[in-house]
This record gives C-alpha cells, sequence and structure tokens, in this order.
C-alpha cells in the first residue's frame, strides 16, 4: 500500500507515499511532478508528493541545514566539511565552502550577510552579501572554540551568537566584536542542541537535562590591548576601565570611548570612582594613580609599601583605602592624599569594601579569610591652610570648634563635616579653643587673651559682633568652661590659674600652679575641684569658690546679705537694695533711701530687710518693699547685723559707737564705744556676744561688760565687714587687703584665707545653709565662694 520516490539517476530513495493497506497494482506521475495516481486492489488513490526538490548530495549525509531569513536560500553542512549554499529559486548551488573538516551545524545571521558554521573547536564566519561582490563567498574569521561545536543559535538583540559545545556549556559570542561575552548553561554532558527567544537560550543536552537562560551581558568592549584589570562605573551613563597597557579608559553605555587617561607603562590591576564621579583612581605596582575628571591632566601619584592589589573609597568619599600584597592596608584622606590610618594582615588584600556609615572596612585577603576593621577616621574637615591649633566639641556632639595657624575661628557640622560659621581673629595665632557645655558659648586662646562669643552670635548675618576679650597677663596654654556653665578657667606661663566669669568678662578668683606655668586646666563634675597640670611635673587640686558675678547696677557694691528666702540681697552707691534669685536673675527692688547705702542685713524670721546709709539713717523695709522705719543716728551707719532670736537689730556708725536697738519698735537698747569708726558688726549665734571690726582688726564684746574682751588680728587693711556661719563657730572678715579671712571665734585662730577680688572687699554675708559665702567689692560684682562640705559641714 505504499508508494517510492526514488532519484534518478542516484537511486536514492526521496519520499515514500501511504495510499492505504491494499495492494498496489499500478501507478503514475503527473507531468508536474506534484501529484501521483496509484491503483489497487480496491480502489485508485490521487497522492501529493511533498518534495519540492532535490538540490544535492553531501558525502556522509548531511549533518545541518538552515534558511536564509528571507526564505531565498538554503545552506546545508555535512560530514564531508563542505557548506553548501542553495538558491530555492535556481534549484542549484550559488556557493561550495570548504570548512576544512566535518561540519557539525549551521546558522545565518539575522541580517542575511553571514553564514555561520561550527566545525570541530572552530567556529567559521562566510561573508554571503552581495553574490555579485568579490567578497561573496570569502571567510571572514574563524573563532576558535574550547570544544567542538554541536549547534548555534544567533539573536536578534544585540548582534550575538550561541554555540552549544561539548564541554557541557553554551558558549555567547559577539557577532561584530569577535569575542566571548558569556558561557551559560552548564550540564554535566555535551550539550547537543540550543535555540534562542529573545535573550533567552534554551540547551539540551546529553546528560538528558534541558536548561533555559536568560543572558546577562549586554556589550562586550575592546578597552585594553590584552588584559583588563579593573571595571568601574562612574555613573549611570559611563564606566571605566584599567588595563595592563597602563590606560584608564572611559566609555558610554553604548560602548563608545568618552575619555582616557595615562599611567605610563605601569599595568594597572586595581580602580575604584570616588562617589559623585569627580575623581578617579587606579593602581599599578605600588602607585595610586588619581586623576580630576573635571580638570584632567598630569596624575596624582601616592606610593605603597608593596603592590596595590585593591582599592575603595568611603561612601561619603572623604577617604580611599588601599590594599597590599604584603597584608597591608592603608587609609588616606581624599583630598590631599594624606596617610591616615594603617592596618596589617598576614596575607595580601584582595578586595575592599566600606560600609555605608563610612566607619567600616571589609578586607578579603589571599588566606581565604575576610576580616572587618573600624576606621577611627568618622570625617576630615578641611577649612584651615595650615595646622589646627586647637578643637573642641559641643556637648550634644552636633557640632565643633577649631581654630587654625590661618588666624581663624570655624564652627562645623558633625554631620556632613559643612562650615556653619567662620571667623577672622586679630591679635595673633589662636590657640586651645572651648566650648560650654551647654554649646551657649565658645572661647579660644589668642596670645594673652581669651576671645569670648555667644555661639548664636557666630553665625549672625553680616558676621558676629566683638567678643568679649579677657586679659590673662600670659601666654594661655589651656582654658575650660566648669560644667554648669557658670566660669571659665584659664592657664598660662605666667604660673597663674585664673578663674573668669564668661557673661561679664571679669576675673573671679586667681591662684598660682607653678613656678613654670600651668599647661592644662580640667573640672570635675562638682563644679568646684579643679586640677591644674603644671610645667614643673606637679599637678595641683583645688576647690575654688567663687561661683558667679551678677551685675547690680552702677557703682560700688558696698554691702551684700542672705535673705532668708534664698535670695541674694545687695545695696550700693545708687539708694538702693536689690535682690536675686538663685538664677541669678533680679527678683526684689527696694527704694526710699536717700544717699548711698553701706550696710545691709536681713532679720533671721524674713519680715525686715534693713540697710544703713551715709546720712545717719537706718531704713528698715519688709520683704513686700514697704519702708516701716527710719532710725537715725548721730553719724553715718556703716554695718548692720540682726540677732538670732529676730528681737535685735546692731548698727556700728563712723562714730566708733556699737548701737544696739530692740528690732520690732526700733528703740535703743545698748551703745558700746570704739576708739575708731566701726566697719562690721555681728552677733554670734548664742545671741549675747557681740562682734565689731574697727580698723584692721575685729573686737569680741559682751553685752555686760563696757570693754571688748577678744581681738582677732591678721588683715593686713582696714576690715569692712564681719559674717558667722550659721549653727557654727566660723566667722568671716572682708578687708582693703583684698582677702576674705574665715576665723574659729572658739578660739581666735585663722582658719583659711581666700582671695580672688581686684580690690577691697567691702561686704561679705554666709546663706542660710552655711554653705556659700557672698562677697563684693571695688570691682562692682557679687562674688560666690563655697566655703563647707553640703553633707557632712566640715570646713573646705
Amino acid at each position: 500500500g505504499r508508494v517510492r520516490l526514488f532519484e534518478v539517476p542516484s537511486g536514492h530513495l526521496l519520499e515514500e507515499l501511504r495510499a492505504g493497506t491494499a495492494p498496489l497494482m499500478t501507478v503514475a506521475m503527473a507531468p508536474d511532478g506534484k501529484t501521483v495516481l496509484a491503483g489497487g486492489t480496491d480502489q485508485a488513490r490521487l497522492l501529493a508528493v511533498s518534495l519540492l526538490a532535490v538540490l544535492g548530495t553531501h558525502e556522509g549525509g548531511a549533518s545541518s541545514v538552515a534558511y536564509l531569513p528571507d526564505g531565498s536560500r538554503l545552506a546545508s553542512a555535512g560530514a564531508d566539511g563542505l557548506v553548501r549554499v542553495w538558491s530555492l529559486a535556481q534549484g542549484e548551488a550559488v556557493a561550495n565552502l570548504n570548512a576544512g573538516e566535518a561540519a557539525a551545524c549551521v546558522a545565518w545571521s539575522h541580517d542575511g550577510q553571514r553564514l555561520l558554521c561550527g566545525a570541530g573547536s572552530k567556529l567559521h564566519i562566510w561573508n554571503l552579501a552581495d553574490p555579485q561582490a568579490a567578497a561573496f563567498g570569502k571567510q571572514e574569521a574563524i573563532l576558535e572554540l574550547p570544544a567542538p561545536v554541536k549547534g548555534l543559535a544567533v539573536l536578534r538583540e544585540p548582534d550575538r551568537l550561541a554555540a552549544a559545545c561539548e564541554d557541557g556549556a553554551v558558549h555567547v559570542w559577539s557577532l561584530t566584536q569577535r569575542r566571548e561575552l558569556e558561557r551559560v548553561g552548564r550540564h554535566s554532558g555535551p550539550v547537543l542542541g540550543v535555540a534562542a527567544v529573545g535573550n533567552t537560550l534554551f540547551s539540551a543536552a546529553a546528560d538528558r537535562t534541558a536548561a533555559v537562560t536568560p543572558l546577562a551581558c549586554e556589550l562586550a568592549v575592546a578597552a585594553h590591548r590584552s588584559v583588563c584589570g579593573a571595571v568601574a562605573w562612574l555613573d549611570d551613563t559611563r564606566f571605566a576601565t584599567a588595563g595592563d597597557d597602563g590606560r584608564v579608559r572611559l566609555f558610554d553605555v553604548a560602548g563608545s570611548p568618552v575619555q582616557q587617561f595615562e599611567a605610563g607603562d605601569t599595568p594597572l590591576a586595581a580602580l575604584a570612582v570616588r562617589p559623585g564621579g569627580g575623581e578617579l583612581a587606579a593602581a599599578g605596582g605600588r602607585t595610586i594613580f588619581r586623576w580630576n575628571l573635571a580638570q584632567p591632566g598630569e596624575a596624582v601619584r601616592r606610593s605603597a609599601s608593596a603592590g596595590i592589589t585593591a582599592l575603595a573609597y568611603s561612601p561619603d568619599g572623604n577617604k580611599f583605602a588601599a590594599g597590599c600584597e604584603n597584608g597591608e592596608l592603608r587609609l588616606y584622606a581624599s583630598q590631599d592624599a594624606r596617610l591616615l590610618e594603617r592596618f596589617e594582615f598576614p596575607a595580601a588584600v584582595r578586595n575592599l569594601a566600606f560600609a555605608p556609615d563610612n566607619r567600616w572596612l571589609l578586607a578579603s585577603t589571599a588566606d581565604g579569610g575576610a576580616r572587618l576593621v573600624a576606621t577611627s577616621l568618622a570625617m576630615l574637615l578641611s577649612g584651615h591652610k595650615g595646622g589646627a591649633s586647637g578643637v573642641a566639641w559641643f556637648a550634644d556632639g552636633s557640632r565643633l570648634v577649631s581654630a587654625g595657624q590661618d588666624g581663624r575661628l570655624v564652627m562645623w557640622n558633625a554631620a556632613d563635616g559643612s562650615v556653619l560659621a567662620a571667623v577672622q581673629l586679630a591679635g595673633g595665632q589662636p590657640g586651645r579653643v572651648a566650648v560650654s557645655r551647654d554649646g551657649g558659648r565658645v572661647a579660644v586662646a589668642v596670645g594673652k587673651e581669651v576671645l569670648v562669643w555667644n555661639v548664636a552670635e557666630l553665625t549672625r548675618e553680616g558676621g558676629p559682633p566683638e567678643p568679649l576679650r579677657l586679659a590673662h597677663g600670659g601666654n594661655l596654654a589651656a582654658l575650660k568652661f566648669s560644667p554648669d556653665n557658670q566660669r571659665l578657667a584659664t592657664a598660662a606661663d605666667d604660673g597663674l590659674v585664673r578663674i573668669w566669669d564668661p557673661s561679664t568678662g571679669l576675673s573671679l578668683e586667681q591662684f598660682e600652679a607653678g613656678s613654670m606655668g600651668a599647661l592644662a586646666v580640667h573640672w570635675a563634675d562638682d563644679n568646684r575641684t579643679l586640677a591644674t597640670a603644671a610645667a614643673d611635673g606637679t599637678l595641683w587640686l583645688r576647690r575654688t569658690c567663687a561661683l558667679r558675678a551678677l551685675a547690680c547696677g552702677p557703682g560700688p557694691v558696698n554691702a551684700v546679705a542672705w535673705l532668708p528666702d534664698g535670695s541674694l540681697a545687695a545695696a550700693g552707691e545708687d539708694g538702693r537694695v536689690r535682690s536675686f534669685d538663685g538664677n541669678g536673675n533680679q527678683n526684689r527692688l527696694l527704694e526710699g533711701a536717700e544717699g548711698p547705702l553701706f550696710a545691709l542685713a536681713a532679720r533671721p524670721d524674713g519680715q525686715q530687710i534693713a540697710a544703713g546709709s551715709a546720712n545717719r539713717t537706718v531704713y528698715v523695709w519688709t520683704p513686700g518693699g514697704e519702708l516701716i522705719q527710719q532710725l537715725q543716728t548721730p553719724a553715718a551707719v556703716r554695718t548692720l547685723a540682726y540677732s538670732q532670736d529676730n528681737s535685735r537689730l546692731l548698727a556700728g556708725g563712723d562714730d566708733g559707737h556699737l548701737r544696739v536697738f530692740q528690732s520690732q519698735q526700733g528703740r535703743l537698747l545698748d551703745d558700746f564705744t570704739d576708739a575708731a569708726p566701726i566697719a562690721a558688726v555681728a552677733i554670734a549665734p548664742d545671741n549675747k556676744t557681740l562682734y565689731s571690726a574697727s580698723g584692721s582688726s575685729v573686737k569680741e564684746w559682751l553685752e555686760a561688760s563696757p570693754q571688748a574682751v577678744r581681738t582677732l588680728a591678721g588683715h593686713g587693711g582696714p576690715v569692712y565687714a564681719v559674717a558667722f556661719a550659721p549653727q557654727s563657730p566660723l566667722a568671716a572678715s572682708a578687708s582693703a587687703d583684698q582677702t576674705i579671712r574665715i576665723w574659729d571665734t572658739s578660739t581666735g585662730n585663722q582658719v583659711r584665707q581666700i582671695t580672688g577680688h581686684q580690690g577691697s572687699v567691702y561686704t561679705v554675708a554666709y546663706s542660710p545653709d552655711g554653705t556659700l559665702l557672698a562677697s563684693g567689692g571695688d570691682c562692682g560684682l557679687l562674688v560666690l565662694c563655697v566655703i563647707r562640705d553640703e553633707h557632712h559641714g566640715r570646713f573646705r
């Protein structure tokens, strides 16, 4: 029931047609050769011949055929090593090509201008663009593959070729660049066939597996003459390559060269781009080459101790790292290539990568290890010309200030390194800087002066105002704000340490710190203890006394007194009494007195405030400010004091008389006479023993005795004030010799001397709890000193 068609004259079977199952008795072919009539025992059948033409034969058989995309021609490859191109219209060969060995597969390029053939481990490319051209049928290239080729597939975009090979891989080549791009579809046996749909390859292998593989490589660039040692992206539109020809080349994403940099004949093996694309670094041998992309020119070079194998920039661009063959890892500043840090590993560094926080650096080494190191340098701030002489942080870590040899004070944003303010300093080269803990003030040492600004004024439009200037007297070596921001300590080569009020610029106290000068100062958190390091090798620990200075109006402060509510009252030349709360804010103003006030006292129960005047009057107010008494005396009143039981008020006058008044009605109770004007009076806690200061001594009186029973001597000038500590035998006296002396009245001995005033000290008073001593003098300030331990009541 079959009809067989044979070729004449070779006798090769061409086609077999089935005409049913009954035996055939006769057969006839139509003149056009397209149909056959077959007659059998049952019926006659008309069969269509599918064979269109017989083009030719290959010795040993044809292994592969491929149509030209337009269908006009057909290519065949055979075991005889021949590749024939057939014209379907003419039915004859138009090109006979020789692969030199058995050809396994054949394929056309998509434009039909090239014919590709795999024969053994070679890929042949012939030009078949124009049959009339002399180059028609000429071999353009022979590509060497790592294994025999079993199948071919041409991808359309971009113009790439996939070759299935016996090594178990599909090798993807660029037809235009004639180079391998990638290898995909790893099989355990020979790959027998490959097909492409878009950028996806389908491969089948002898290991009975099939693979579907998307292609990754989009472009191959002939960047260097042999080895391309490193690549890096500059941005979304450009990339860079470094090669063994000593060149760094930039390309756009289409593969077109954009720019080229020369590093001589040094083969380059590492490449890195600074974030932002403004700088490029490459390494060859022991040298790092850096180029500014905005201003191309000669490379800036930096040498290392051994061959450089890896480069990396930090994400913020401020640092770059270089790994070396000897296991050394070096960290440089991007701006000027200064060496910042250095690490050592036991094996060569192969790769480097910074963490996003710019601090951590990961290095892989040749011994199979990966090492994570923390770089101590967080940021490099470059704003001074020359060295930086001083730097200080704000307590919250948001900013810092620095002073440089260029005479500038710069405030920085710690988050991004930007300059928030810059001040050009006059008067010399700046040294140390300090910032108060609350961030409100900044101080910088310039020669023998300290310049103090409010931080808010540094960023003022039009520039900051003139600073507060503190003249120390020697070349400054150190300065430090107290933790409570109220004081500033300075040390200089004149051997003195000074304590200043940074809000007013006035000196609160000073003391010596070795014959060769002080080098450093530091406050303890108690705001009182100051450590001083001296140039003679000694370390000094001191309990400072002065806490704060308060401005009390025009003229000298003649008298001060603590009020029972904790306020501090002061009386002066303008005839007014002012009081201040614990924060230094004025909370009371008593008016009505005539003439300068020289004495001030508060009744312990808080119901009266008395002041003595030069016009021979004692004025008494209520705490609310009502003037309730005016006690007349024969002479100017220089000093006042209330007894602890609130019953009596003592008044000392220029006539040398110590007068005792009944406080409630103002009636005179006693009158004691001294040989000199009385400058100060006080009543002991027993409410019986009286004290008066006249001349340079303090006298002790008893109510029943008209003569003084004891004299406290030691001052080098007139004594102007005396005050008792609450619930204590201690008394304080203030003198024109610029000192305050503390006495133990139970023995009559001096136990401490306090210095710091710049002029005569006119008044002194204890706080109600006895821990603070306030004093005032010619400088117009109130000075607060710590006198006793708050918890144990011990003298310090």
